[in-house]
């Protein structure tokens, strides 16, 4: 592993962490999705009760569940680009 790569995979690890604590902070999707396009996320999927968020430049992806009616968010979690869990997140 190179000098750079891990610099890249400690930053991808410090935004992973940043938008954590952003979905910790913020229980609406609304706020939620300011948040994520804030940190440079673009919306792959934005139905009601749930999204898929995605950062190319940090390759994270944010899937969040909500509360259709009241916008609540119920889950959120964030995963590294290709992570396999992906795919097992109930939507």
């Amino acid at each position: 592993m190179t000098r750079i790569d891990r610099i890249e995979r400690g930053r991808q690890q410090g935004t992973k962490e940043f938008v954590e604590a952003a979905i910790r902070d913020t229980p609406t999707y609304p706020g939620l999705r300011e948040e994520l396009h804030n940190f440079s996320f673009r919306a792959v999927e934005d139905l009601p009760g749930s999204a898929r968020w995605e950062s190319r430049e940090y390759e994270l992806v944010v899937l969040v569940r909500t509360d259709p009616e009241t916008q609540a968010v119920t889950e959120a979690r964030v995963f590294a680009s290709g992570d396999p869990e992906t795919e097992a997140f109930p939507r």
